[in-house]
């Protein structure tokens, strides 16, 4: 199967061009085989959290989060999968759910109707600053492959990806947030999710600009459980051409037998922290109530 990684430049603010460069490097991808094209963080509106100020980022959440799939952006994703016959993986973008909003990655199918959204679980203190609500469940959408998604501060947490693989994941769809610059544990983070659960991860970043001038870019990684890192994708970092579009082909390869032992050596392990966590809150509740008058 042909997976395009879409790495590309996204402008602020700037949602009608952003859609633009996303229907026309959806349609190169499709020119090249790809069945599966998946596109970056905040593609329509831009990575914006790490270049505005809270008060800005705030009012953005508020002016601009989109139902899912009635907004005008899943409209524009179902008409792209429809013309070029692909399915498409988002990165998140910003979700309103009733009074709540959610940074939520979307699978759109080839016959045109959102097949399932992966809203991210972990948040830091500066998303629930801005008023954000995390999600509570695991998505994995099945092909010839199965995809399970991670978004941003998902990747440090181990359990994420263990949930992913305990529902049957081959393959893990990463979204590292888009800064300035990549925080070098990340790429450890990544390898280790990979290494860890015996799946490829695919981790798509990507820059973003602002009147015309780049303030950040985060590189794209295509990781083996058994080679590491394979491929590094960068437009004006190190190995960068400058080329600010690139739709790079993945062919992911089988990973070696085994899995289903894996998944059962893994649900006994959890299985064992969670009695372990009952039986010390048990404890400690206990020992809370002797010392009570």
């Amino acid at each position: 199967m042909k997976i395009a990684l879409i790495h590309t430049v996204t402008r602020l603010g700037a949602k009608k061009h952003n859609i633009d460069r996303m229907r026309r490097l959806t349609r190169e991808a499709k020119a090249k085989g790809a069945r599966v094209v998946i596109l970056p963080s905040m593609f329509n509106y831009g990575a914006f959290f790490s270049f505005y100020s809270p008060t800005q980022a705030r009012n953005i959440l508020k002016n601009h989060a989109e139902r899912i799939p009635m907004g005008s952006t899943s409209n524009m994703l179902t008409n792209i999968a429809v013309n070029n016959g692909v399915h498409i993986i988002t990165g998140p973008i910003m979700e309103r759910a009733g009074p709540r909003i959610f940074l939520t990655s979307v699978v759109v199918s080839p016959g045109g109707f959102v097949v399932g959204k992966y809203r991210k679980i972990i948040l830091d203190p500066g998303d629930e600053h801005l008023g954000i609500s995390r999600g509570r469940s695991f998505f994995v959408y099945e092909m010839q492959e199965k995809f399970g998604i991670i978004s941003e501060n998902d990747i440090a947490y181990p359990e994420v990806a263990r949930g992913l693989l305990l529902s049957k994941a081959t393959v893990i769809v990463a979204f590292p947030r888009i800064m300035q610059s990549m925080d070098p544990r990340v790429k450890k983070l990544l390898e280790s999710r990979s290494i860890e659960n015996n799946v490829p991860i695919i981790a798509v970043g990507g820059g973003v600009k602002s009147h015309d001038q780049l303030q950040g870019e985060i590189p794209s990684l295509i990781i083996d459980p058994r080679e590491g890192i394979l491929e590094e994708i960068s437009i004006y970092g190190k190995g960068g051409d400058g080329d600010e579009d690139k739709v790079i082909l993945v062919e992911l390869r089988p990973a070696p037998s085994g899995d289903e032992k894996t998944q059962e050596n893994v649900k006994e392990l959890i299985n064992m922290i969670y009695q372990d966590i009952r039986r010390n809150r048990k404890k400690n509740n206990n020992a809370e109530k002797e010392k009570q008058p």
